[in-house]
């Protein structure tokens, strides 16, 4: 495998999606490949965010990562390489490793095995993102990215991407921003595809689409993950996806995750791209109007609309202006899902009305979700067989989005819908 070929940890993501409907099309998403080649691993050694000896930089990993030839402190890296950075740290970036960017560029394959790192950019320093990859791959994990302010209007206040793979698994994208008719507070992708698992995007905001993730051609993938308390002025405060006409491989995937508390627009918005929603929460987005979506926002260009969409067990419900509004020919296909104030074109709901949800909080797991109230209409009304479908655990049972499992005595006779799985008590 050359430096350059797109790669993803196969021992973390097989098991999260193995024996569901989606898997053979994620495994494509996903760039699995069948021969890794010979990797390296880098650590470093210290928390500086500068360059050079005697200690082993992070920029100076990622520049030895890239080109395969030692620097600083560091060993050469070969392959795909795994760079450790230590744990529990905070590195902070105070200078541009470049016109935009507070670290090299990443042109190849590389993994960060974070152990709970935070990397940030000092915010009294001048503006600029934390990473940029250009037709490479990376993959952040138990990784924290924080403060990134992007530099000249550019995509991407903490990450951007181009043509390339993105993985965040167990990470968190925090409190980054752009300024100007920018996009992607948090992350910017143009094209390749972008990933997130068990991990969290809040806090980042922009003036125009994407607080929190911004997609253009791209095939944005999330799973077990929360997109929560972003800020985007123009197309999707949360999340926004857009194609252009002729390209039909855009897409969205939503998979028990949840979308809440997003502000200036709808927390999910789509532009000519296809959407899978599965037992997901989105709520308490608000938008700045009340004649577009706040909840779900689907639209269509002047040459194209979407190929398709679904909402499969999921809950749109208690967004200022409306849960979910629709101006394509196409109505989504809607299987056991709860809008709210029943939609706007976007098909017939199984549910409306108030979900009886609890703050977005911490309920076990690593992200935070909404809990069921005890007398939720959500509770036992998913349909089984999309439940099955569902990331498993290693008893080979469906789960929510903290992992716990959607099956067995506790969970009911069947599955909830939304994120989270009310679980009963046990009596003594």
């Amino acid at each position: 495998m050359t430096k350059n070929q797109k790669h993803v940890n196969q021992s973390i993501l097989i098991p999260l999606i193995r024996k569901t409907a989606l898997a053979s099309a994620l495994s494509q998403v996903l760039g699995f490949s069948a021969s890794i080649g010979q990797a390296a691993t880098i650590t470093v050694t210290t928390t500086s965010g500068d360059t050079g000896g005697p200690d082993c930089t992070l920029r100076d990993a990622i520049t030895a990562a890239n080109f395969d030839t030692a620097i600083g402190g560091c060993p050469a890296g070969s392959g795909t390489d795994t760079i450790n950075l230590p744990a529990n740290s905070i590195i902070t970036l105070t200078v541009r490793d470049n016109n935009d960017n507070g670290l090299p560029i990443v042109t190849s394959a590389i993994t960060i095995e974070g152990h709970g790192a935070t990397i940030k950019r000092d915010v009294g320093r001048p503006r600029f993102r934390i990473f940029e990859i250009n037709q490479g791959s990376l993959e952040l994990r138990n990784t924290i990215i924080r403060n990134g302010h992007s530099y000249n209007y550019d995509s991407g206040g903490g990450i951007s991407s181009n043509d390339s793979i993105v993985n965040l698994i167990n990470s968190k994208v925090l409190n980054n921003r752009t300024d100007g008719e920018s996009n992607g507070g948090g992350i910017h992708a143009f094209g390749g595809t972008v990933t997130l698992i068990s991990s969290t995007v809040s806090g980042n905001s922009c003036y125009a689409n994407g607080g929190g993730i911004d997609g253009i051609n791209t095939i944005m993938t999330i799973i077990n993950s929360t997109i929560s308390n972003n800020t985007g002025g123009g197309f999707g405060s949360g999340i926004s996806n857009f194609a252009f006409p002729e390209n039909s491989s855009s897409l969205l995937t939503l998979i028990n995750s949840t979308v809440s508390g997003n502000n200036g627009s709808a927390g999910v918005a789509i532009y000519n791209t296809r959407m899978e929603m599965k037992n997901s929460t989105v709520t308490e987005n608000v938008s700045s109007s009340e004649y577009t979506g706040s909840g779900i926002m689907i639209r269509k260009g002047n040459r194209g609309e979407p190929k398709e969409f679904f909402l499969e067990n999921s809950i749109i419900a208690n967004n200022s202006g409306r849960d979910c509004s629709n101006n394509t020919t196409l109505t989504p296909v809607v299987k056991n899902t709860l809008i709210g104030d029943g939609g706007t074109n976007c098909g017939t709901p199984f549910l409306t009305g108030d979900p009886k949800l609890k703050p977005l909080r911490k309920n076990g797991g690593p992200t935070r979700t909404h809990a069921l109230r005890a007398d939720s209409p959500a509770i036992d009304t998913g349909d089984d067989a999309i439940c099955a479908t569902l990331p498993k655990n290693t008893r080979d049972q469906p789960t929510d989005q903290r992992g716990r499992s959607r099956t067995g005595p506790a969970a009911g006779p069947h599955c909830d819908i939304g994120a989270y799985e009310f679980r009963r008590r046990r009596r003594e």
